[in-house]
Parts: structure tokens; sequence; C-alpha cells
């Protein structure tokens, strides 16, 4: 039926067309069961991308956290009384360290909201 209506186009009418069309996502395309497969595969794929960037974020946000805390420990130090030299080079690591993962930080995309999870 196919060959003929390619070769006679007129021969094939928009309803039946359709009909076919229909018949075809049904019956064809649209099993239930590849649907639903389908869904629980991109859904577990989005939550593993996201679960990664999170992981990955987390990280870089704990160790900004220990550099933000040691540099404010140095700190108290001098405030104590250590002379700033015996520290400086360390603050300045310290510094720059932040620097890099702050920098780091905004070049990292926020988490999307896609967190359905298929059981």
């Amino acid at each position: 039926m196919i060959a003929a209506s390619l070769q006679q186009p007129s021969a094939v009418k928009c309803v039946d067309l359709g009909r076919r069309g229909l018949d075809a996502l049904e019956h064809r395309l649209m099993d239930p069961g590849l649907a639903e497969a389908f869904c629980k595969e991109y859904t577990a794929e989005r939550n593993r991308l996201q679960d990664s960037a999170l992981a990955g974020r987390g990280n870089l946000e704990k160790e900004l956290a220990r550099v933000r805390g040691d540099h404010a420990k140095l700190v108290d130090a001098i405030v104590a009384g250590i002379p700033a030299e015996q520290v400086k080079d360390r603050m300045l690591a310290l510094d720059a360290r932040r620097r890099e993962l702050e920098a780091a930080l905004s070049s990292v995309p926020a988490p999307f909201g896609f967190t359905r999870r298929w059981r």
C-alpha cells in the first residue's frame, strides 16, 4: 500500500493518512512500557548529572569554608599578639586560594531543579 501511495500521492486521503499516523503512534511508537522505560532512564541520567554537579560544588564550598576559617584563625592569632610576619605567607596563600575557589564556584552552574526520582 505504501508503494502505491508513493506512486500516486492523490490516492491516499488525508483522513486515511491521519488514521495511519495515529495507529502507528498508538500501537508501534507509543508503547507504554517503552515510554516508561525511556522516562525512567532519562530521569536517572538527569539525576546522576545533578548529583555529580552538586558533589563538585559541595566540595568547593567545603574547601572555601575551611580556607575562610583558617584565615580567620590567623587574624585571631595576630590580634592575640603573634607577629604578622610569622603568618604573612600563610595568609597570602589562603587569600589566593579563597579567590580561586570563589571564581570556580561562580563558574559552576547552579543545580537544575529536576529532582523527580523514579523507583
